[in-house]
């Protein structure tokens, strides 16, 4: 059962839909290999704690690699317009002063009818960027946290969407063993769902409820 804490994305977004969907074989398998890799993923960060206040580095930088996972809603009345979109992610987070986190979204693979018996591949394409308007280690109280702007645009079945929106996260994992900022933490994962709705906006201006989930792990 998902809760408040930052790791319901990673419980929640276990990318089922692009792993059993698909007649070209080559085309398929390039989904079902995206979608493994992610789930994988998922869950070897899901049962990890969250990095203590008290172990996380204030200087120096560290660099993840994982996955976006991406929920669009044309219509909350029906399922069959929904889509699932998995892609790359690549991230640093610099951990001096005010802190910074940036990142890149690429490599988009995508169904629509997502968790219905029609889900169908269809081609995907774009890119969205982490935090390169404004970004920040260390939200309020809580040393471990993170937030960032992401912003950008992608193509799904010949349909493009824009996107723009905030990610609030927390850092993952507490390894003693190496103090070294990449050595502390194990992993990152954040989203947009800890807030209000946020939106993809098609060409023509119409409006689709848009979940973003962004993790990774650390770069050794």
């Amino acid at each position: 059962m998902c809760t408040k804490s930052v790791r319901v994305f990673l419980v929640c977004f276990a990318v089922a839909g692009l792993t059993a969907c698909g007649t070209e074989e080559g085309f398929q398998q390039v989904r079902w290999n995206a979608a493994e890799e992610s789930n994988d993923q998922i869950a070897r960060l899901r049962d990890l704690s969250i990095t203590t206040e008290r172990n996380m580095p204030t200087t120096g930088s560290a660099s993840y690699a994982g996955h976006a996972v991406m929920r669009m809603d044309r219509s909350p009345f029906t399922e069959f317009d929904n889509i699932a979109i998995v892609a790359d992610a690549s991230m640093t987070a610099e951990f001096s002063g005010t802190g910074t986190f940036t990142g890149s979204i690429t490599n988009f693979e995508a169904v629509t009818s997502a968790g219905t018996d029609t889900q169908t591949l269809v081609p995907a394409s774009g890119e969205i960027l982490i935090g390169q308007d404004e970004s920040l280690i260390g939200t309020g109280t809580l040393n471990n946290a993170l937030a960032a702007d992401y912003a950008g645009g992608f193509t799904v079945d010949g349909t493009s969407y824009t996107v723009d929106g905030v990610i609030i996260g927390q850092f993952i994992g507490n390894r003693t063993s190496d103090p070294t900022p990449a050595g502390i933490t194990k992993g990152v994962v954040g989203g947009n769902t800890t807030l209000s709705t946020q939106y993809a906006v098609t060409d023509t201006g119409a409006l689709t409820a848009f979940e973003l989930t962004v993790f990774g792990e650390t770069v050794r």
